[in-house]
């Protein structure tokens, strides 16, 4: 990681101005990462915190943010070198912002979009995000297993197995009951 801006302990709220300016150009972009986590946590009331926010998004939107920043607060530390995963490291009011095109365990940016879920930033005028599928989250976090994503990992089985126990509760179509049980064990290639 490049030398720039001091770890902080930050929520996606920090990083709001950023997101909307992202939003307000156009840019198709996924948080993941453990902002993402964050996310899915204060859905339950908790918070978590990190010391960045990745993006994850398409090398042609990359290098279309990698233009746009310079001229909205965000000055460019690092671009993505050949032969290397395509990440770009930039420094917006301060905060570390990581914009990958690949992460292990995550679809393509592409398909990723597709079952990602909305998350709003209430308290910023109700700026709608996408977050990553947490299942898909999971599996990204399982694959790189590093020792700083273990707490964030056992987070989201517990999000997930909630969501699982909701859909026991809540739904009337044998289907859709089942369906977030059978992606739990598909993500965590388990048998029961």
């Amino acid at each position: 990681m490049p030398e720039g801006p001091e770890k902080k302990a930050l929520t996606i709220d920090d990083y709001a101005g950023f997101l909307r300016g992202l939003a307000d150009a156009g840019f198709d972009f996924l948080v993941i990462g453990g902002i993402a986590v964050g996310g899915y946590l204060r859905l339950q009331g908790q918070e978590l915190f990190s010391g960045d926010l990745d993006l994850y998004t398409t090398q042609e939107t990359l290098d279309e943010i990698l233009s746009w920043a310079p001229a909205h607060g965000a000055r460019v530390l690092k671009r993505p070198q050949p032969r290397s995963i395509p990440t770009a490291f930039l420094e917006w009011d301060g905060k570390e912002v990581n914009v990958l095109t690949h992460s292990f365990g995550l679809p393509p940016a592409a398909k990723a979009t597709q079952f990602a879920r909305i998350f709003t930033l209430t308290k910023h005028g109700g700026l709608e995000v996408l977050l990553a599928d947490p299942y898909d989250l999971l599996v990204n976090k399982l694959h790189v297993n590093r020792p700083k994503d273990q707490p964030h990992i056992e987070l989201l089985r517990r999000f997930i197995e909630e969501e699982c126990v909701g859909a026991f509760a809540n739904e009337d179509r044998p289907r859709a009951r089942l369906e977030p049980s059978r992606r739990l064990l598909a993500t965590t290639k388990s048998r029961a």
